[in-house]
C-alpha cells in the first residue's frame, strides 16, 4: 500500500506549498481529512477482507468478503483519486480502470481459490500502476553515449588504432 501512496503524496505536498495560507488551510481539510476517510476504511476494508481470504485459501470467496475485498480497494484508489483530483483537477484514469477490471475479476473470479484470486487482482494492480507510471512519466528517448560502447556513426568517425 505504501508504493501505491509514494508518488502521491510527495505532488500533495508540493500543491499544497503553492497555495496562499486560507487555500491551504481548505485544501488540507480537504485532502487530510476528507479523503483520508476514504483510504483509511478502503485499507482496513481490504486488509480484514485479505485476512479472511487467506485464512482459507483453498475455499471458494464468500461474497461478503468479496464486496469487502473489492469495497476496501474502491475507497482506497478513490480516496487518492480524489486527492489528486482536488489538488491537479485531473482524473487518475488508469486507477478507475483498475479497480473496475478488480471488481470483473472478483464477480468473474467468485468460485476462485481464494489465492488465485488475490494473485489475479495483485497482477490487474500492477498493470494499471505501470500503465499510469507511463502516462505520467513516459520513457525517455536515449542518445548514445560513450558509456554505450561504439555506434555506427562514432565507429565510422574513428580512424583504427
Amino acid at each position: 500500500m505504501v508504493e501505491l501512496l509514494r508518488r502521491v503524496q510527495p505532488a500533495l505536498e508540493h500543491h499544497a506549498s503553492s497555495l496562499d495560507r486560507v487555500q491551504r488551510a481548505q485544501f488540507t481539510v480537504d485532502a487530510y481529512t476528507g479523503m483520508h476517510l476514504f483510504i483509511v476504511g478502503g485499507v482496513f476494508a481490504l486488509a480484514a477482507a485479505t485476512e479472511e481470504i487467506l485464512l482459507h485459501p483453498e475455499d471458494e470467496v464468500p461474497t461478503a468478503f468479496l464486496v469487502m475485498f473489492v469495497g476496501g480497494l474502491a475507497l482506497f484508489y478513490g480516496g487518492i483519486s480524489a486527492a489528486v483530483g482536488r489538488a491537479y483537477r485531473i482524473v487518475a484514469e488508469e486507477r478507475i480502470a483498475t479497480t473496475i477490471v478488480v471488481a470483473l475479476v472478483a464477480v468473474i473470479g467468485s468460485s476462485w481459490d481464494g489465492v488465485v484470486l488475490i494473485v489475479v487482482v495483485a497482477v490487474v494492480l500492477a498493470l494499471g500502476l505501470l500503465a499510469e507510471h507511463l502516462r505520467i512519466e513516459p520513457p525517455a528517448k536515449r542518445t548514445p553515449t560513450q558509456a554505450d560502447g561504439p555506434t555506427v556513426e562514432r565507429a565510422q568517425a574513428q580512424p583504427p588504432a
